[in-house]
């Protein structure tokens, strides 16, 4: 482990851009710096590459048990519900997309973490895309 280097929580970490970017990031900051979690279940291949931790963006509690337990400085916050599964269910959408970053936002603020929170317009709807793209 590179002493000097951050401690990196990825959520929502089992999609293509959270393997990706954990491959990068370990790379660059040693391999047990860079917590990969989700909250599914996580395949060998993804558990032979570094540590893997469970963790419901909705669960504040528990996320603020990870950043203590693992001295976490830095959040990549990946996980949301994108617009196919979203308008099949949007009350799931809501509580994902907004409750969910909220209590990342305020586990951040209360423990004075540097956060990565990319946006996609694909959380949002076709229709809301087709309205960007008028103007």
């Amino acid at each position: 482990m590179k002493q000097d280097s951050p401690r990196i929580l990825i959520t929502g970490s089992l999609g293509q851009l959270g393997r990706g970017l954990a491959k990068i990031l370990r790379e660059k900051y040693g391999r047990d710096n860079i917590i990969m979690s989700d909250i599914a279940k996580a395949s060998w291949d993804v558990l032979e590459t570094g540590p893997y931790l469970y963790a419901d963006i909705l669960d504040l509690k528990n996320l603020q048990s990870i950043v203590v337990n693992e001295r976490i400085d830095w959040l990549v916050h990946f996980s949301a519900i994108l617009s196919a599964v979203g308008e099949q269910n949007v009350s799931q959408a809501l509580q994902i997309n907004v409750e969910g970053v909220h209590n990342i936002f305020e586990l951040c603020r209360r423990n004075n973490l540097r956060l990565f929170c990319p946006s996609t317009i694909g959380a949002f709807g076709l229709k809301l895309h087709q309205t960007r793209l008028l103007m």
